[in-house]
C-alpha cells in the first residue's frame, strides 16, 4: 500500500522539505498550471479580461493587482529589465531546439538499399527504400539543403538523385561519361548553396562540382589516406583517422587528439565535432586556420 504526502509548498524549498522529517520513495509535482485555469476568467490570469487580476499561484501572499498598484516603480523597472533578458534566453533556447528538430540522422544500409531516418533523439521516423528502374546497391550518400539524396552506386560509377524525402531516384551524374575513371570515392559532401565535392583517397584528390553536376575545380590533397571531406562556409577541409586535417589550398596539420581514432565528424558553427569511440571532441577552426 502506498500512503501519499501532500505538501505545499515552492519548489525552491524542496531541498528544505526532503532534509526535514520527510524520507520520500519517489516524488509527484502538481506543476499547477493548465490551459484550464488559463481560460477561466475568474482566476484573473489575463490583462485582457474585465474580471480582477488575480494570477495568484499556490501559497503567493498578493495578487497580480497587489503588483501593478503598490510596488515602487523603480522595482517594476528593474523586474521589467529582467523580463526582457528573459525573454532574450526563452527565444534563444526556441532556437536551439528548432535546430536540434532539423537535426535528423540517416543510416545507409547498402545490402538492402534502404535510408533509415532518425529524429535527433534518435526515435525512428522512416525508411525509404531506393526504388530504380534497375537494382541499385548504394556505397554512399549525402543530402542536399533540399533533402534530396544523391548516392554513388561503385557497380555503375555513378551519382543518383532522390526526389525529397522519397526513395525513388532518377541518374544525376555518369563518372564515366564526364571523364572521370577512379572508383575510390571514399566521401560526398554539399555545402550550404548545393554545390558539391567527391574525395577521391587513392589519388589524393578533391573533386568540386556546381550544383548541377558540372566539374568546376580538382584539388590536389595531402592527407594520407582521407576519409572525410567537410563543407565550411566557403571552402572545404579533408580529414583522416588520426587527425591529420588540411584546408584547400593550404598545408596540411595535425589535430591533438593524441592516438584516439576518428569516426565521424561534421562542422557546425564554426566548430568542428570529431567522434571516437571513447570521446566526442569540439575543436574551435579558428585556432587552426
Amino acid at each position: 500500500m502506498f500512503e501519499f504526502n501532500f505538501i505545499k509548498n515552492k519548489f525552491s524549498n524542496l531541498i528544505k522539505v526532503i532534509s526535514s522529517d520527510v524520507n520520500p520513495k519517489s516524488i509527484i509535482f502538481d506543476l499547477g498550471l493548465s490551459s484550464l485555469q488559463l481560460s477561466d476568467e475568474k482566476r484573473g490570469f489575463s490583462f485582457n479580461s474585465k474580471n480582477f487580476l488575480n494570477m495568484e499561484m499556490g501559497i503567493n501572499k498578493f495578487t497580480a493587482y497587489d503588483v501593478v498598484n503598490s510596488f515602487d516603480k523603480k522595482i517594476l523597472e528593474i523586474d521589467q529589465v529582467q523580463s526582457e533578458k528573459y525573454k532574450q534566453i526563452a527565444q534563444q533556447r526556441d532556437e536551439i531546439e528548432e535546430e536540434l528538430y532539423q537535426l535528423d540522422n540517416y543510416i545507409l544500409d547498402a545490402t538492402k538499399s534502404e535510408i533509415s531516418r532518425f529524429d535527433n533523439e534518435l526515435n525512428f521516423l522512416q525508411t525509404l527504400s531506393l526504388k530504380g528502374d534497375e537494382p541499385i546497391t548504394p556505397k554512399l550518400f549525402s543530402i542536399d539543403s533540399r533533402q534530396n539524396f544523391y548516392f554513388y552506386s561503385l557497380e555503375t560509377h555513378s551519382l543518383y538523385k532522390t526526389r525529397s524525402l522519397s526513395g525513388e531516384f532518377d541518374l544525376f551524374l555518369d563518372l564515366l561519361d564526364a571523364g572521370i575513371n577512379n572508383e575510390c570515392i571514399s566521401d560526398i559532401e554539399f555545402n550550404s548553396r548545393d554545390e558539391f565535392a567527391l574525395l577521391f583517397d587513392c589519388i589524393g584528390e578533391l573533386y568540386f562540382f556546381s550544383r548541377s553536376g558540372k566539374l568546376i575545380r580538382r584539388y590536389a590533397i595531402n592527407v594520407e589516406r582521407p576519409i572525410k571531406v567537410i563543407a565550411l562556409e566557403k571552402s572545404w577541409i579533408i580529414l583522416n583517422r588520426n587527425g591529420m586535417i588540411q584546408f584547400i589550398d593550404q598545408d596540411p596539420v595535425y589535430l591533438e587528439i593524441g592516438e584516439l581514432i576518428i569516426l565521424d565528424a561534421i562542422f557546425k558553427g564554426n566548430k568542428l565535432y570529431l567522434l571516437t569511440k571513447s570521446e566526442l571532441i569540439i575543436i574551435d577552426l579558428v585556432n587552426i586556420q
